[in-house]
C-alpha cells in the first residue's frame, strides 16, 4: 500500500470536485481514480496536524469547512501521521547512538549494540513512534502541547477530551477544527514562524559575508540554533554519553567528527545531520525557502515545510505546491528519500 501525502490545497480541490464546483474532466477523473485505488487498498491518504491547523485557521466559513472535513474523512479513512517532532526524537536518538558506536572502545561498542537492539524493539512496538496510524490521538502526538503566551495557560486539555474520538465522521472532525484552542495553536505557530523569518531577514546580511564554500554549513548552524534543536541534541547527547561512560568534557565534539578525528569538521557535521532525515529535510527546505525573498512570504509556508520534512522521508508520493515541488527536486530530496514529489494531482495516474 503506497502512502500519498497531499498538501492542504489539494484537499480543497478534492472537496470542490465532490460538490461539483470543480468540473475539469482530468480532475474529476483523478478523483474517481483515487476512490478506486482506496477501495482496492492500494493507497493510503493520511491526515496530519498540519491539515487540522490549516483548516482551523483558514478563512473558510463553517459550511465550507464541513465540506472539506467530509472529503478528508472520506479519503483518509481515519489514517493519520504524527507531528514531525514525535519521530524526530527517535531519529536523534538513533543518530547519536550510531556516532557514539563509531567512537567507542570495544566494551562501549558492545553495550551500545545491545542497547540499540532493545531501543529499536521499543520504538517498533510503540505506536507513538510509527509514521502511519489511525485517529486523532496519533495525529496529535502524545507530546503535543501549546501554551498561550499571554496567559501562560497550557491549551491542550480541551483537545485531550477529543483525542479519544477516532477520525470517523465529519462531525467529530469539524468539532475539533472549530475549537478556539486549535485555532489559537495554529495562529501562535504562524506568528512564531514569522518571528523566525523576520529575524532571518536581519541576520542574512551577516550570513552572506560567509565564504560560499562554508555558507551552507553556516546556514545549517544558524537554523539549528534558531529552531532550538541543538538544545535537544545536546541534552540527549549528554544522556547517552553518561549512559555509555564517555568522558563528556573530553569527548564533547564526538558528534561532529568521525573516528580518529579530534576537531569538528564540515563533512562529519553534515553526515550527522543527514542521519536525521526530518532535520536534514527541514534545514534544506528552510534554506531554499528563505533564499527566495522575491516570493511572498506567508505564515502558511510554515505548515508546508513542517509537513514536507516528515512527508518526503516517509511517504511514497507527495503532492505539494509548485514552489516546494521544484525545490525538493533541486535539493534532490526526492531521490535521497525515494519519494515521488509533484505539484499536480493528475500525476497520480502516472505514478500508480
Amino acid at each position: 500500500m503506497k502512502i500519498i501525502y497531499l498538501d492542504f490545497n489539494h484537499w480543497i480541490t478534492l472537496s470542490r470536485i465532490a460538490i461539483g464546483k470543480e468540473t475539469k474532466p482530468e480532475l474529476k477523473q483523478i478523483y474517481y481514480f483515487i476512490e478506486k485505488k482506496l477501495e482496492n487498498n492500494e493507497i493510503c491518504v493520511p491526515l496530519s496536524l498540519t491539515h487540522l491547523l490549516e483548516l482551523a485557521t483558514s478563512s473558510e466559513n463553517v459550511k465550507r469547512k464541513l465540506i472539506i472535513a467530509e472529503t478528508m474523512v472520506k479519503f483518509s479513512q481515519g489514517y493519520t501521521i504524527p507531528p514531525y517532532t514525535t519521530l524526530l526524537r527517535y531519529e536523534i536518538d538513533n543518530a547519536i547512538i550510531d556516532r557514539l558506536l563509531e567512537h567507542g572502545n570495544q566494551k562501549q561498542q558492545q553495550e551500545i549494540k545491545e542497547l540499540k537492539k532493545n531501543l529499536e524493539t521499543i520504538y517498533r512496538e510503540s505506536k507513538e513512534y510509527t509514521f502511519l496510524g489511525k485517529g486523532i490521538p496519533h495525529l496529535l502526538g502524545s507530546t503535543l502541547q501549546a501554551e498561550n503566551k499571554h496567559t501562560g495557560e497550557v491549551i491542550q486539555q480541551k483537545l485531550v477530551n477529543l483525542m479519544n474520538e477516532y477520525l470517523t465522521t465529519p462531525k467529530i472532525f469539524l468539532e475539533l477544527i472549530t475549537t478556539p484552542e486549535l485555532q489559537t495553536m495554529g495562529n501562535q505557530m504562524k506568528q512564531e514562524f514569522m518571528d523566525i523569518v523576520n529575524g532571518y531577514k536581519e541576520d542574512v546580511a551577516h550570513l552572506r559575508k560567509v565564504p560560499k564554500s562554508q555558507r551552507i554549513s553556516a546556514m545549517k548552524g544558524y537554523f539549528l540554533l534558531k529552531i532550538g534543536v541543538m538544545k535537544i541534541i545536546t541534552k540527549k547527547y549528554l544522556y547517552w554519553c553518561e549512559r555509555f561512560n564517555f568522558e563528556i568534557k573530553k569527548d564533547k565534539t564526538l558528534l561532529f567528527c568521525h573516528k580518529g578525528e579530534k576537531l569538528i569538521n564540515k563533512k562529519a557535521t553534515d553526515d550527522f545531520i543527514e542521519s536525521i532525515p526530518i532535520l536534514d529535510a527541514f534545514l534544506l527546505l528552510s534554506m531554499y525557502y528563505l533564499k527566495h525573498f522575491d516570493r511572498d512570504i506567508t505564515s502558511n509556508d510554515l505548515f508546508d515545510i513542517s509537513f514536507l520534512c516528515l512527508a518526503i522521508p516517509y511517504s511514497d508520493i507527495v503532492i505539494c505546491d509548485k514552489f516546494f515541488a521544484k525545490g525538493s527536486k533541486i535539493l534532490q530530496l526526492d531521490s535521497i528519500y525515494k519519494a515521488e514529489v509533484a505539484h499536480k494531482l493528475q500525476i497520480l495516474d502516472d505514478l500508480l
